[in-house]
């Protein structure tokens, strides 16, 4: 292998130099587990439920500390002049595709070795019975009782040498370029440094402050092409804070997506607008309330909600929030993968994929002892006609057929008890944010009921349609009488 030398000067000024392989996949690549947005976010959600104390470990030179169990050899590096002599590695250097997992092993192994639970359901989450821990490569991040944080970080450090950070406070820690804090009320996520150098670069020194991510109406029709290069490293500075803690701007980060390969003079527009509104908003944060009540229930609901088709490809927009103790902890804007043949089916798919969310987040808090016993997590959707198909056997006709297996899939879990679906308005469909443009005042609005934390009634569509009441009450079979639940089989 050739290696190379990185130079790089960091955020705090500091000068950084790093021997690197220029590495190529083997036979036996192998790839470490990542930590997706929304496990941090439940981290929060939970640390906040918990009242826990947080502090982050930083390991240094990770990949350095794995044992290499084969021969590898490299050139010498420039500045040592050793002509005709290769190197043996007894350690792996950074660039070499296995150097992740043999660290995600080593490191993983030694956390087992101490009797701290790796969950069955990712394995960059691990708990003991006052602790959650989760794993970055080599970042971590320790929330519980001081005693057990401060005997956790320790066992760590102990074996790979590192820094720890104190006790997160109203100071804040940067965990991932997310700056995260704790007040005696709250804990709060935000990317405004991260907004202020990465995103300020694509704007320049044209900033104007736009009030709404995009236009209301968007149109990418235009003949004048735009370098690719440039607009995919623009939009991927967006696409990390819409993916960390920036969810009004996933709708917008997902159609300009769509143009990435082809993009036009009109789709760098766009982007250069949703920069000015980061800009402008740059403050906005995530904010996790630290329980005072006695509330030993973890509580989880979510939104579901579909846009309307793309004119080219014919396929729907798909929204969706869940949210833990009525906090945003996973949002998602995307089109759909294939073409639906009206609004009721796309609710149908929209419905099934925020139901996988829910149940693999009550999969790991049922795993942690933080939701017990059957008390299903609500989903809200607007529309009538896919909630009844969703929930009951009264709409199955010939028009639903082809997708029966995903209206089956929410149908089980709602008879499971692990769901209940209800019908919330239009006007309050908090997902609404994720599926189109509005304008500033809607957009305001939307955002209001997210921080304010609303809730809305669960209202029961089979206790209120008199046709679904008399085809339920010949029925042979229906579920306990609880509002959200009743079925036919």
């Amino acid at each position: 292998f050739n290696p190379l030398w990185v130079f790089k000067r960091k955020r705090c000024g500091k000068f950084k130099s790093r021997l690197v392989i220029n590495g190529s996949p083997g036979k036996n690549s192998r790839y470490a587990p990542t930590l997706p947005s929304t496990l941090l976010h439940l981290f929060i959600s939970v640390c906040a439920f918990k009242n826990w104390d947080v502090k982050s470990v930083d390991i240094s030179g990770a990949f350095l500390h794995a044992d290499i169990n084969n021969d590898i050899y490299m050139h010498p590096p420039l500045g040592f002049p050793l002509p005709g002599m290769l190197l043996k590695l007894k350690k792996f250097l950074y660039g070499l595709k296995t150097a992740p997992a043999a660290w995600a092993d080593l490191v993983f192994n030694h956390l087992k070795a101490h009797g701290i639970h790796q969950s069955s359901y990712h394995p960059c989450l691990w708990y003991t019975a006052n602790c959650w821990i989760i794993v970055f490569v080599d970042d971590f991040l320790i929330g519980g009782s001081k005693e057990e944080v401060d005997r956790v970080a320790q066992l760590i450090l102990d074996r790979f040498p590192g820094t720890s950070s104190k006790f997160m406070d109203e100071n804040g820690l940067d965990y991932i370029n997310v700056t995260i804090k704790k007040t005696p009320t709250t804990f709060t996520l935000d990317q405004s440094s991260y907004i202020t150098t990465k995103i300020a670069e694509i704007v320049g020194n044209q900033f104007y402050p736009k009030s709404t991510p995009l236009p209301t109406s968007v149109s990418f029709d235009d003949d004048r092409s735009y370098p690719t290069i440039p607009f995919l490293q623009q939009l991927g500075a967006l696409l990390y804070v819409a993916t960390y803690t920036r969810f009004d701007i996933n709708f917008a980060t997902s159609v300009l997506a769509v143009q990435a390969q082809k993009a036009t003079q009109n789709a760098h527009k766009c982007l250069i607008r949703v920069a000015r509104y980061l800009l402008a908003t740059k403050d906005r944060q995530l904010i996790h309330h630290i329980r005072t009540d006695n509330t030993t229930q973890f509580q989880l609901d979510a939104f579901s909600d579909v846009g309307s088709p793309d004119k080219t490809t014919a396929k729907w927009q798909t929204g969706g929030i869940v949210r833990a103790n009525s906090t945003p902890i996973s949002w998602t804007s995307r089109r759909q993968k294939f073409v639906v043949l009206s609004t009721c089916e796309g609710e149908l798919v929209a419905l099934c994929e925020i139901t996988k969310t829910v149940l693999w987040l009550r999969h790991i808090l049922t795993e942690t002892n933080l939701i017990t016993g059957r008390i299903p997590s609500p989903i809200y959707c607007d529309n009538e006609s896919a909630i009844l198909i969703g929930t009951t056997d009264f709409c199955n006709s010939q028009r639903t057929r082809h997708l029966q297996s995903r209206w089956r899939f929410t149908q089980q879990h709602v008879r499971k008890g692990d769901i209940g679906v209800f019908y919330v308005s239009t006007n309050f469909q908090l997902a609404d944010i994720l599926t189109k443009s509005f304008s500033s005042e809607v957009h305001n609005k939307l955002l209001r009921l997210i921080d304010t934390r609303y809730v809305p009634e669960q209202i029961d569509l089979l206790a209120t349609h008199a046709e679904v009441k008399t085809f339920l009450s010949y029925s042979d079979f229906t579920h306990p009488d609880t509002p959200g639940f009743r079925f036919h089989k």
